[in-house]
């Protein structure tokens, strides 16, 4: 929780300097927010007593950086629904 939370504070300060975003823009800000934010935890499990390698999240990156713009589409959705009630 406390790495989402840092790195929504850090999207937040980054969304303020940026003038303009797109689509890609955000992919890819999305894409190393999760890495660094799904390595930091395995960082943060292995100096606690675990034992993982980091090949071990590879799978659970790139799913979760292919699913983005599923994700990002359904979250529109939900809140342009949320608008109109």
């Amino acid at each position: 929780m406390l790495l989402w939370t840092i790195a929504m504070l850090g999207l937040e300060v980054i969304d303020r300097r940026m003038v303009w975003r797109d689509f890609w823009q955000d992919w890819g800000l999305a894409a190393v927010i999760v890495t660094a934010t799904l390595f930091g935890g395995l960082v943060i499990a292995n100096l606690t007593g675990g034992n993982t390698s980091a090949i071990v999240m590879l799978p659970q990156i790139i799913v979760s950086i292919a699913l983005f713009p599923l994700l990002a589409r359904g979250c529109a959705m939900i809140d342009a629904w949320r608008l109109l009630r």
